[in-house]
């Protein structure tokens, strides 16, 4: 070939290659209308994966097996690092890592979201278990004060008082979600008190919307074994909760076992204020509308 030859074939191939990349070009993200080459698997600007095939029985289900079931879905990683490094999950959320875990809250939606499905399919046998434990709670109560209180009185009050906490139950299950977003700004207030200021207010709450999804499986989990196997497992749930807040907690605060079991014992003094005080106020109640029903 010439050198003329040469130099048309360059230039006839750099105006097919043209014609080609404008044909590209038209190409555009469906979700933002970025422009996009043949070539992109995500696009440049959104971050969103492009799909050019049309759906099928095979794709949907391939996506929903890779969605939830894959090992690299967020949620399993999540949970996963929940487990193994809670303080790693909260720091890359508080210092602006958003890609690698699911946000908190929508961590925690999940969460509630299976708990209330879960617990609801099984509401009486829920009822059941929380019925127990507060039956439990009120006889550990008694033999606290037994010397100073009147006992046929407490136990006609404990009567009454379960008896609105199986009703309560109910209740909580009929808007368990809404109880939830409740008590997180409660539960963070406790954290926020036992374990310090090192965190504001705002990085607590994201801290105790990471450990209440967790804990939200950990309670299926246990829930589970209880129907399975005995119902006192169920019980061990709460011990559990509060051994994985200062698991949780030791980890980011790089506490030593001492100071741990000062956090410990400050935390559960802030729990029994609260049971006590939950006891009293219904005390209180009953003895009004006993009085004045």
């Amino acid at each position: 070939l010439t050198a003329k030859n040469i130099n048309l074939t360059h230039r006839f191939s750099g105006i097919l290659q043209l014609i080609q990349y404008r044909k590209i070009m038209k190409t555009n993200c469906k979700n933002c209308q970025e422009n996009l080459t043949n070539i992109s698997n995500f696009c440049p600007n959104c971050g969103a994966k492009i799909v050019n095939e049309r759906i099928s029985v095979k794709s949907l289900w391939t996506s929903f097996a890779k969605d939830f079931f894959g090992w690299d879905n967020k949620y399993l990683f999540t949970l996963k690092s929940l487990l193994l490094y809670p303080e790693r999950v909260f720091n890359s959320y508080i210092n602006g890592v958003r890609k690698r875990y699911v946000s908190p809250f929508i961590f925690l939606a999940i969460g509630t979201a299976l708990a209330m499905l879960i617990f609801n399919q099984y509401a009486t046998e829920y009822i059941e278990l929380s019925k127990a434990i507060s039956e439990k709670e009120f006889e550990l109560i008694g033999e606290q004060f037994e010397s100073s209180i009147d006992m046929e009185t407490f136990e006609k009050e404990k009567e009454e008082q379960v008896k609105m906490s199986e009703e309560t139950q109910g209740t909580i299950l009929k808007f368990f979600n809404l109880f939830t977003f409740f008590l997180i700004p409660f539960y963070t207030s406790i954290a926020y008190l036992v374990f310090g200021k090192r965190y504001n207010y705002a990085e607590h709450l994201v801290i105790a919307c990471y450990t209440q999804g967790f804990l939200f499986i950990t309670a299926i989990l246990f829930f589970g074994l209880s129907l399975a196997i005995n119902p006192a497992i169920y019980g061990f749930s709460i011990l559990v909760m509060i051994v994985y807040y200062l698991y949780a907690y030791g980890r980011l605060y790089n506490l030593s076992k001492g100071k741990l079991v000062v956090k410990l014992l400050k935390f559960l003094g802030v729990i029994l204020l609260f049971l006590v005080g939950s006891f009293l106020l219904g005390i209180l109640v009953g003895f009004l509308r006993s009085k004045f029903g």
